[in-house]
């Protein structure tokens, strides 16, 4: 598309879409209908798993993904409570209760309870039984000595504080259906709640159920809630805003012909009802691009990431904006021409800004796409498509829906006059005071933007929720009163232990029963200063092969070798080591051999690969988690010398994620910038005009981005995408203030009589169009995502800092360059007939 608004191209292809009005809009609702039907027969599907947030090539995946065929990788969850009665008979018998519950709900494989697992002082009873059994309290009070003192239990099924316990939760590989799934994990967390809520036991506090899978369907359900609630009150809101730009006027100017009793109200009533059109063309707009958009995604991949509560609210932004634009600049020309030539003309003027405006916009989505998160790839990818397919909506709906059916004058709405008159004070405080203007943005902008460097990622990701959610109180009690809610693997390289001797494989056990030591000695630093242990839990096969020393035959018959097939569920071979001695082991204690088998679920014999399961604390700060993790590299290091060894686990893997954010932020800002200046370069063939149109956009942004580094605000998965996404959409404001302000000269008018127009035309659709911006993104801070709570904050003030900067700043800039012609427009602004020559100017300039 030519530069040039006279251009034949331009033309030619302004009066099709306005002669052709009524195909293309028809053409749009087939369009409409074809994605709706598609995507009734291949829905887009949502990824809930911890798979989707990185890309198949990520290195640390990979290897998470051979952790899971190394070791049976069945999903577990975390039911904790504290009772004071534990150590009773009714806590105990309460614990059964719960177990048994848990038990036969959906999804469950097993559940692991301190109540039914072996008693440490007689094994051939369970610690319930033996409750029950005590006799005394002295007898009572051993017995729970014993279970504390006993590695098998402590920091997994009981806490140190003796009174919290902890229900392991195992889960079925297959849980089905995201959906199913998700359905499954709330029964489980519901039924808990319920069980220990029948009780009635004011004993008992919680209880609070935590894990990896619920966190996520946790992130997703909020997500999801929250982008059906901000999306219906975004629109809500940014209708608000149009209401008061298009209606507003009509039913003034209705108000008055009623009260003044002329004939003509009917009409104005018409012009009334007919102004609502405004209103249906933006819904019209939003849900054609998200659908389109949604049925393309589902053809090109077919399921979608932890993305979906924004894309709804950042396209009704979107759409709104151009359709605020367009209808804003439309109703000005139909203030003294009729509709057919006011369409034209709107199409013919602003089509081409509009078109680079969306260009700008999609760039700065676009350039998401360098990023290795999946969720951020995920989410620039459809904002892409989206933005490109608002152009395309608008194309095909606008024409129809502006026209109507009649051809009368619209009055000029009673904004645009206060508008006008704030703007052109603006432009005289600019004259006489540039230097102290320019000081108050330039000085405190450049002093936030230097906070960019002291950003740090969020590692805590039970941050990301709000804290009176169910989630984070879970986390929050379990980190303060079980141990850590995360969960790394230490995986070890090993030596084939069948083949080792006695005296071999019990030095292989001691030297990883001193690695546990070591690393559950680990001490770091939170952020209050406290000293505390990093790892709570380090749980290999040695603490199973010591719980076997409290069988009465231990110390007589069963070497390390025994225990070893004794582990490993290997009746046959442990009798075969034992000989003739193998008679001497009781019987009932064979049937514990064969009913339990736990040595695969920490060694691999094939792929000779030892698995230690450690417990770290969730709720660290980045530089904690950081040193934590060079502590366990270097112990590990100290303690298994030039043995092989690899760290994995969802701890890790999203540590390392957000420590992604922080450089993909970087990537993606610098990419952003040169898509901008490049789509600026292309649009007005200027390159001085692009250097001046970024400035007002990139420091805004910078500035908040700075922000967040001063007052501390740790950069999420969401915050990671906006400076590319808030410059992508304030440069809006500049291509069409500059884009404008070249039209206007080009068709005759000096620079100061085009700056008047395009500061007083242009930019009071910035006004109305940044207040639905900002009411847009504003929306978003009642998410219970704490990310889009951020963005949507942080967006809506840099998109506000855009306004201040294209409406102030950028005129400072043009007066730089301009100074000779600046004084024109001095005389102008100052002059007696000044809102004479406003209205004339800007009416003469639009029919031209």
């Amino acid at each position: 598309m030519s530069q040039h608004i006279g251009s034949e191209s331009q033309g030619w292809l302004s009066r099709g879409l306005t002669k052709l009005r009524l195909p293309i809009f028809l053409l749009g609702i087939a369009l409409l209908v074809l994605a709706y039907r598609y995507l009734e027969l291949y829905p887009v599907t949502y990824n809930r798993s911890m798979e989707s947030f990185f890309p198949a090539t990520d290195e640390r995946l990979q290897l998470y993904k051979l952790s899971r065929q190394w070791f049976p990788s069945e999903h577990s969850l975390l039911v904790v409570y504290r009772d004071t009665e534990l150590w009773t008979p009714e806590g105990m018998a309460r614990q059964l209760r719960l177990q048994r519950e848990l038990e036969s709900c959906a999804g469950v494989s097993r559940v692991l309870a301190l109540a039914s697992s072996p008693c440490p002082t007689n094994p051939f009873l369970n610690i319930a039984e033996a409750v029950k059994q005590a006799s005394s309290a002295a007898d009572l009070e051993a017995i729970r000595k014993q279970v504390q003192a006993t590695r098998l239990y402590a920091g997994v099924t009981l806490a140190r504080d003796g009174l919290t316990t902890a229900l392991l939760v195992q889960l079925h590989r297959d849980l089905g259906s995201p959906e199913e799934a998700g359905q499954k994990l709330e029964a489980i967390r519901r039924v808990a709640r319920q069980t220990l809520e029948a009780e009635q036991a004011a004993t008992v506090l919680g209880p609070f159920t935590a894990g990896t899978l619920l966190m996520i369907h946790d992130v997703y359900e909020y997500t999801s809630q929250d982008g059906r609630r901000l999306q219906f009150y975004s629109v809500l809101l940014m209708a608000l805003v149009i209401a008061g730009a298009f209606i507003l006027p009509e039913l003034r100017r209705f108000w008055e012909r009623l009260r003044c009793g002329q004939a003509t109200a009917l009409a104005g009533l018409l012009d009334l009802i007919a102004s609502v059109r405004w209103l249906l063309l933006p819904f019209l707009v939003i849900y054609s691009t998200l659908t389109w958009a949604e049925a393309i995604w589902s053809f090109l991949r077919g399921e979608m990431t932890m993305v979906g509560s924004a894309i709804s609210s950042l396209v009704a932004v979107i759409s709104v904006v151009t359709v605020v634009h367009l209808g804003l600049h439309y109703r000005e020309l139909r203030s003294r021409l009729d509709s057919q030539t006011a369409l034209q003309q709107t199409l013919h003027y602003l089509g081409p800004a509009i078109f680079w405006m969306l260009l700008t916009t999609a760039g700065g989505f676009g350039a998401l796409l360098v990023c290795e998160i999946k969720p951020v790839y995920d989410f620039g990818m459809i904002m892409l498509l989206a933005t490109l397919f608002v152009g395309v909506a608008a194309t095909l709906f606008f024409p129809l829906t502006a026209m109507g059916w009649h051809h009368r004058a619209a009055p000029r709405g009673h904004l645009e006059p206060i508008a006008h008159y704030g703007l052109i004070r603006s432009l005289q405080i600019l004259d006489r005071r540039p230097l102290l203007c320019g000081g108050l943005l330039l000085v405190p902008g450049v002093a936030l933007a230097l906070g960019m460097g002291q950003l740090q990622p969020q590692t805590d990701f039970t941050n990301n929720f709000r804290k009176e959610t169910e989630v984070y109180r879970a986390y929050r009690f379990i980190e303060d009163s079980y141990g850590g809610a995360g969960q790394l693997e230490l995986i070890v390289e090993t030596p084939d232990l069948f083949s080792l001797s006695n005296d071999e494989l019990r030095g292989f056990l001691a030297k990883v029963r001193t690695l546990q030591d070591r690393l559950t000695n680990l001490r770091i630093q939170t952020e209050q200063g406290e000293i505390v242990p990093g790892i709570s839990k380090a749980l290999s096969i040695t603490d199973f092969y010591d719980f076997l020393d409290n069988l009465p035959v231990v110390n007589k018959f069963l070497t390390p070798r025994v225990r070893l097939f004794f582990l490993a569920g290997d009746v046959r071979a442990a009798r075969k080591e034992l000989g003739l001695l193998a008679t001497a082991v009781p019987g009932n204690l064979w049937k514990s051999v064969e009913k339990y088998s736990v040595l695969s679920t920490f060694w691999n014999r094939e792929e000779r690969k030892l698995r230690v399961i450690l417990l770290a604390r969730e709720r660290l700060s980045t530089w904690a988690k950081r040193d934590l993790l060079k502590q366990i590299h270097q112990c590990c290091g100290e303690e298994l010398g030039q043995t092989k060894y690899w760290l994995t686990g969802i701890y890790l893997m999203l540590a390392n994620l957000i420590e992604n954010v922080l450089r993909d932020q970087a990537y993606t800002t610098l990419i952003s910038l040169g898509c901008m200046f490049g789509m600026a370069m292309c649009a007005f063939r200027s390159w001085k005009l692009a250097s001046i149109a970024m400035l007002p956009t990139v420091l805004p942004v910078i500035a908040v981005v700075g922000t967040m580094g001063w007052i501390g605000l740790p950069v999420n998965i969401a915050t990671a995408m906006l400076a590319s996404v808030a410059m992508g959409m304030t440069i809006d404001s500049s291509v069409l203030y500059l884009y404008r302000l070249r039209e206007e000269q080009w068709r005759g008018a000096s620079f100061a009589q085009a700056l008047l127009r395009t500061h007083c035309g242009t930019g009071t659709a910035l006004l109305v169009a940044s207040c639905a911006l900002v009411l847009g993104f504003s929306v978003l801070t009642v998410s219970r995502f704490i990310p889009l709570v951020h963005f949507g904050l942080l967006a809506a003030l840099a998109l506000l800092g855009g306004v201040i900067g294209n409406l102030i700043l950028l005129p400072l800039l043009l007066r730089a360059t301009h100074r000779p012609a600046w004084q024109e427009l001095s005389q102008i602004i100052w002059g007696r007939d000044l809102v004479i020559s406003v209205t004339s100017d800007a009416n003469s300039g639009n029919s031209a």
